[in-house]
């Protein structure tokens, strides 16, 4: 919903050329995202496996599926912070009218993930699939979260990154 709602404000920013304004709406949007989901990864990290307990073990799933489930959870929830980062990006190229970069950005994710979710089909055990899985798709959201500052900074000048990381830091630490 955060990038639902500053999407019109980067669509005017971009429409009036207004870099300035337009990277300010990024590093926003990007720093309240971080505010929002750092703890929520968190909290999905340290308690995933009780939260599936919690809500899964109703039932005929047992105990041990629904901790499966919530560990499942906690090893997604890296993933969360990269995903709405790349969301947000991709919005800005469109606000700029520029569909073809987010393609080759989605194209770059596609390569990185599919061999290794080959790898890790091959490697590990039938039972961890389903969390390696889990971790490539945190981790090629990662690599299209900086693919996507790389080429936003070469579109766009300076982006305010430093104060993106440091809310990062900060909301981590906190």
């Amino acid at each position: 919903s955060l990038l639902t709602a500053i999407m019109p404000r980067m669509s005017r920013a971009a429409a009036d050329g207004d870099t300035e304004r337009l990277v300010d709406d990024l590093s926003l949007g990007s720093r309240l995202s971080t505010v929002m989901l750092v703890p929520l990864s968190a909290v999905l990290t340290i308690a995933g496996s009780a939260t599936g307990v919690a809500l899964f073990s109703y039932g005929n799933a047992g105990v041990g599926n629904a901790e499966r489930l919530g560990n499942a959870l906690a090893f997604s929830a890296f993933g969360i912070l990269p995903y709405a980062l790349v969301m947000l990006q991709l919005r800005v190229f469109h606000a700029l009218k520029d569909s073809r970069t987010p393609t080759l950005i989605m194209v770059v994710m596609t390569v990185v993930k599919v061999p290794l979710l080959y790898l890790i089909a091959g490697r590990l055990k039938p039972n961890d699939v389903v969390i390696g899985v889990l971790l490539v798709n945190s981790l090629t959201f990662v690599v299209g979260a900086v693919l996507g500052q790389m080429w936003l900074w070469v579109r766009l000048g300076r982006l305010q990154s430093m104060r993106v990381v440091r809310r990062i830091l900060q909301t981590v630490v906190a």
